[in-house]
């Protein structure tokens, strides 16, 4: 029976080899000296630009987010049990407000730019 696992560098160049950064293969060691080693100027311009698109991306599907809430609230708000303060209304209720609540989060800036939280060591 011939052997099917290919080798783990095949189909990769040199470059891909030597830098397993490139090739996605970042581990917590490597990602903390990348994160840590001030860059050059160039470096700091071309994230300062990636930052700026992503802000004016998030700007642009804000108001997608503000639609989605509101559809929802609607739907909602002509379903069974419609939003109340007791009972099964109230459940409902507080489902719609943690859902705006995380709508809301998703789209603002604050919350991209504040990145992955650190996990523990």
């Amino acid at each position: 029976m011939p052997d099917l696992a290919s080798p783990p560098a095949e189909g990769h160049t040199g470059s891909m080899q030597a830098r397993p950064g490139a090739a996605g293969q970042m581990n917590d060691t490597t990602q903390d000296a990348a994160r840590d080693e001030p860059g050059s100027a160039r470096v700091a311009e071309a994230r300062h630009r990636a930052r700026e698109r992503r802000d004016a991306q998030r700007q642009a599907l804000r108001p997608l987010g503000v639609l989605f809430i509101a559809v929802v609230v609607t739907a909602s708000a002509q379903a069974h049990p419609a939003p109340g303060l007791h009972g099964a209304g109230l459940a409902v209720l507080v489902a719609l407000a943690v859902y705006a609540a995380a709508v809301v989060t998703a789209i603002s800036v604050g919350w991209a730019r504040r990145g992955p939280r650190p996990r523990p060591r």
